[in-house]
């Protein structure tokens, strides 16, 4: 996706805090394109707390279900979301 979207190779990079060490979760954005990156670490079922996420729609996971930022991760989930 690298190739299609800017935002994934130019856009600044932005560490997120999720609350939990289980989860890394980052954004990167270019002028109004915002990517959003979260993924679970563990083998436990997870909820990121995360106060960025609102309109953006999930673009790839590791499962077949879409889901919004900032709803449960099962073990080892993760999902790109693009707004």
């Amino acid at each position: 996706i690298r190739h299609r979207l800017r935002v994934v190779a130019l856009g600044s990079f932005e560490r997120l805090d999720a609350a939990d060490p289980r989860v890394f979760a980052y954004r990167r954005a270019l002028g109004q394109e915002r990517l959003l990156v979260v993924v679970n670490l563990s083998g436990d079922a997870v909820r990121p707390a995360l106060a960025d996420g609102g309109g953006m729609v999930q673009l790839l996971g590791n499962t077949d279900e879409a889901k919004a930022p900032g709803e449960s991760l099962r073990p080892w989930e993760a999902r790109v979301y693009l707004g």
